[in-house]
This record gives structure tokens, C-alpha cells and sequence, in this order.
């Protein structure tokens, strides 16, 4: 009898420490992933100096990561961190994705085409520059089917245009300028000019940048861009704008452009955008901070 409690008392401790080293693993795991958290942003992120140069020329600056080396899937950021979005101004894949890093290659995720144009300053890129102005200048796509047919003839086959030769793939070189033109349908179409400014040891680059130009938003067919009046469209937004979802976003309305400001969750953002240009805007500018 005695042998029998003894065994029922080893049982019974056996199911309190499995529980105990259970419930530690738990603990261990989610303040692991957290780490893990802390660390990725630290990884993803450019050194202070990067980012105090860039206020001093008045860029934007982010840090692109080789996908052969971190899109494994320990990554929280979807796509490794080789992939930035110059409308939405966050690296993960699937938001717009404006440029992609791989195998010392750029690449545009959207229907798209990249220039390089050597080592040139990125206040010398303005809107006169003859090589942005061929981007600009070129065909102004106005529904999805133009997008596909058009981006698709550039980004496999190039285009050459005032000594300047536009493709979708280019190699990945330190000191040099590239313009990017890259199309969403549905959220935007966006002319951007960045420079490659120093490669780090594990094949990451801090990429300084500007943005050029914002065309109006191609939607699935023409019929949907029936300009309605700014009233009209800011009497649909109401609807959304301000509730709980959206509770920090403003937006207003001046010649069928919508501006959004305020501040939201990366979650939310390209929905934002989406339901923005759902109700009649001719193109949203994102002046939204991810919280």
C-alpha cells in the first residue's frame, strides 16, 4: 500500500514538473520571438549615420537585405527584408513591392522598369532630367489591361530611350543612381530615383532615395475613373474614415487627389489606399505612419 501512494506521489509530481517545464517552454519561446523581433529590426534597420546623413540631404533612407541570405522563413518581415515599397515606405513583400534585391540583382516586384544611370548625385534626378523625363513622357497607362501589355513588352525585352535603357532586372552597384517606375494597379503608379550608398559584409545595402512623380492610379477599366467632385468623394470616404479601423487616418480631397495622413497599422495600410481610390480619387498620396 505504501509502494502504491509512493508510486501515485511520483506520478503525480511527474505531471506538475511536465507542466512546469512545459509552461517554461512556452515562456522561453514567446520571450525568444520577441528577441527575435528586437533583433530582425536591428538588422533591417540603417546605422544612425546613414540616417543622419540622409536628413542632411533631405532623402529617404532604408536598408535592403539579399533574399538568398534571409528569405528562409526566420524572418517576421515577409519577403526576408528584399523588398522595399518607396508609396507605402515599408519593406515587406506584398505591399507593393517597388524593388527587389537577389543575387546582387535589382529587380521590380510591380509591373515595372528600372534605369541606372551611373554614378550620378541624387539631386541631380529632377523632373527634366531627359532620362526621367522618358519615364514620365511614356505611354500614361490608364487601366490594368494597358499596364499588363505594355510593362510586360518592358520589363522581358528593356526599352531605350535618349541613350538611357530601362529594364526590369539590373545589377546591384555601389555609388550608382537608378530611376524605378512601378505600377500597382489599384493603389498607385510611382516614378522614384534611389542611389546605392554603401554594401555591408553580410550583402546588404543602405539605399538613399527620392521620389519623383505620382501618376494617377490605373484601374481594371477606364469606366471606373469617372471624376466625380472632391465633395463627392469625401462624402463616400466619410464612411471610414474616422471609424474604429481607422480611427487615427484624416484624409482630404483637392482636384479628385486624395491625401491620407495620420497614423495606422501595416495591416490596415494598402486597404486604406484601396478603399481610397475605390471611391473615386484620380490617385492617393500616402502620407500615412505605420504605428
Amino acid at each position: 500500500m505504501r509502494f502504491f501512494k509512493f508510486l501515485l506521489l511520483l506520478f503525480t509530481l511527474s505531471i506538475v514538473v511536465t507542466a512546469q517545464s512545459r509552461q517554461q517552454a512556452i515562456e522561453k519561446f514567446n520571450d525568444l520571438k520577441n528577441q527575435a523581433l528586437i533583433q530582425e529590426k536591428r538588422i533591417l534597420s540603417p546605422d544612425k549615420e546613414d540616417v543622419e546623413k540622409a536628413r542632411q540631404e533631405n532623402v529617404g533612407v532604408f536598408r535592403i537585405l539579399p533574399r538568398e541570405t534571409y528569405d528562409r522563413g526566420l524572418f517576421n518581415t515577409r519577403g526576408g527584408g528584399a523588398y522595399y515599397s518607396f508609396y507605402f515606405r515599408i519593406p515587406d513583400w506584398g505591399y507593393g513591392s517597388d524593388v527587389g534585391l537577389e543575387q546582387n540583382n535589382f529587380s521590380v516586384p510591380n509591373y515595372g522598369v528600372l534605369a541606372d544611370l551611373g554614378e550620378v548625385s541624387l539631386n541631380e534626378i529632377t523632373k527634366e532630367s531627359s532620362s526621367v523625363n522618358s519615364l514620365i513622357n511614356y505611354q500614361k497607362v490608364k487601366d490594368t489591361n494597358s499596364v499588363y501589355e505594355d510593362f510586360q513588352t518592358l520589363h522581358y525585352q528593356g526599352l531605350k530611350t535618349n541613350e538611357t535603357i530601362f529594364k526590369g532586372l539590373l545589377p546591384a552597384i555601389v555609388g550608382h543612381t537608378y530611376l524605378v517606375r512601378s505600377i500597382n494597379t489599384e493603389y498607385y503608379d510611382i516614378l522614384a530615383a534611389f542611389k546605392v550608398q554603401r554594401k555591408d559584409l553580410d550583402g546588404s545595402l543602405v539605399i538613399f532615395w527620392k521620389p519623383i512623380e505620382q501618376f494617377e492610379t490605373p484601374h481594371r477599366s477606364v469606366s471606373e475613373k469617372n471624376q466625380l467632385s472632391d465633395a463627392e468623394i469625401l462624402k463616400r470616404m466619410k464612411g471610414w474614415v474616422g471609424s474604429d479601423k481607422f480611427s487615427n487616418v484624416q484624409a482630404e480631397v483637392k482636384s479628385g487627389v486624395v491625401s491620407l495622413r495620420g497614423t495606422i497599422s501595416k495591416e490596415d495600410l494598402a486597404y486604406a489606399v484601396q478603399l481610397a481610390n475605390s471611391y473615386g480619387a484620380t490617385k492617393v498620396v500616402n502620407f500615412l505612419t505605420v504605428k
